[in-house]
């Protein structure tokens, strides 16, 4: 294995199936894995820790982004446009300083959350609280009442 590897390009080539997991095993020293525009498919790995650069886009991962994506403090590219991602994009300081935030997650139907402007199922509605005509009124009979 390389244990060293520092860069993992394997784009525009017709790779497909599941991510080898070899590659959750080089994060040791990985910094830029791109993977587009592949067949790639499955959950995008939980181990990739070291990254600077992630493009997984054009690829066909599902399910979640994995929350130990926001935890990648060295991130300063990512790209995971047109997969099959679903579920809340994770937040975190270092998603929050990346370029074009809206692009990183284009074509994938199922996201939700900032920065889309898509909220996800269960999120709560925040609305303004304006006191009713009736709580408005009981109020000003109570200050009229007062000496």
């Amino acid at each position: 294995m390389c244990e060293n590897l520092v860069y993992l390009d394997l784009a525009y080539n017709q790779f497909s199936g599941s991510l080898p997991v070899w590659v959750g095993k080089l994060s040791a020293s990985l910094a830029l894995l791109r993977l587009r525009p592949n067949m790639f498919s499955g959950h995008i790995p939980v181990e990739l820790t070291t990254l600077q650069s992630l493009d997984l886009s054009y690829d066909e991962f599902f399910g979640a982004i994995p929350s130990s994506v926001s935890a990648l403090t060295s991130l300063s590219f990512m790209n995971l446009s047109y997969n099959n991602l679903s579920g809340n994009i994770p937040t975190g300081n270092q998603l929050q300083t990346l370029d074009n935030p809206k692009f990183i997650y284009i074509g994938n139907i199922g996201l939700c959350g900032p920065p889309l402007a898509n909220a996800c199922p269960g999120d709560a509605a925040t609305t303004p609280s304006y006191p009713t005509q009736q709580q408005h009124e009981i109020k000003m009979s109570s200050h009229s009442n007062s000496p």
